[in-house]
């Protein structure tokens, strides 16, 4: 995975990939917040979501050439707060590939 840390707050590193995301076209598929789920059941966790975005204009090509990039997609990034710092983590296409 290929990790990242943000000069930004929590909040503004989220609404930032979500403002990218959806400014370059793409479908935010889900979002899945693990802290809320954990806060849920009586846990705590720190800040730590996963994004899956992506698009059918893109994904579709991709699959029709090799199905198993499925695995692959949607796209996801997940973003994390460690200690102070906000993180940032998601798998580089290289890397996918590698793994089918």
């Amino acid at each position: 995975m290929i990790v990242r840390t943000s000069s930004r707050s929590y909040p503004e590193t989220r609404n930032a990939l979500v403002q990218a995301i959806e400014g370059h076209s793409l479908t935010m598929f889900a979002r899945i917040d693990h802290a809320a789920g954990a806060r849920e059941v009586g846990m705590e966790l720190a800040d730590e979501e996963v994004l899956l975005f992506g698009s059918p204009r893109g994904g579709t090509p991709l699959m029709q050439s090799d199905s198993k990039i499925g695995i692959e997609l949607p796209l996801r990034i997940l973003l994390w707060r460690e200690g102070e710092r906000v993180m940032l983590g998601y798998k580089g296409p290289a890397r996918a590939r590698r793994d089918l």
